[in-house]
């Protein structure tokens, strides 16, 4: 018996969990609610919360509702603090962590908007325009007296010691310190 409509289904046709039986109609209903609303987040059954890998399994795959709970699962338990929204004024998107760039501070929505990860501000020209970065500032200051160079692949810094000016930087990429 499903514990929400009270409709009587063969065994195979109910979702069970710990503490009770749904019908796939009530199921994806619960579903769609915890979906809704952070507040509501994540699907519970008598405060338990429903496993993702079981909420998963009984959703269609081709449908919107399995596309929203996966996309609620990377917004939702990523801390709040961490989260990222497009800037754009017309978007707002969440940037999933997958998008973002920690070399460039840049993160990038899926509709393509590109956002500074410090201000959440759109992105800026350089890495170092961003208004509430005065540590990159000062980095960049010193790194400009003391002659360190920006990885071109990821733009760390790179300084040479002695030796060869033939660089390996901590993200792989080559290249010449003088060049």
């Amino acid at each position: 018996e499903c514990v929400s409509c009270l409709d009587k289904l063969p065994v195979t046709g109910v979702i069970k969990l710990t503490c009770h039986s749904y019908c796939p109609e009530c199921f994806q209903r619960l579903i769609a609610t915890a979906c809704e609303h952070e507040q509501s987040w994540p699907a519970t059954c008598c405060l338990n919360e429903i496993p993702a890998c079981t909420i998963l399994s009984n959703l269609p795959h081709d449908s919107e509702l399995y596309d929203i709970f996966r996309a609620r699962c990377v917004e939702w338990n990523t801390r709040p603090a961490h989260r990222i929204y497009c800037s754009h004024p017309s978007c707002r998107l969440f940037v999933p962590p997958a998008n973002i760039d920690p070399a460039t501070r840049t993160a990038r929505c899926p509709a393509g908007h590109a956002t500074c990860t410090l201000c959440r501000e759109p992105q800026h020209p350089s890495t170092t325009a961003c208004r509430l970065d005065g540590d990159a500032a000062l980095t960049e200051a010193l790194a400009q007296e003391e002659g360190w160079v920006h990885c071109a692949r990821c733009r760390a810094l790179v300084e040479h010691r002695d030796g060869c000016e033939h660089m390996i930087c901590r993200c792989g990429y080559q290249f010449c310190y003088v060049c």
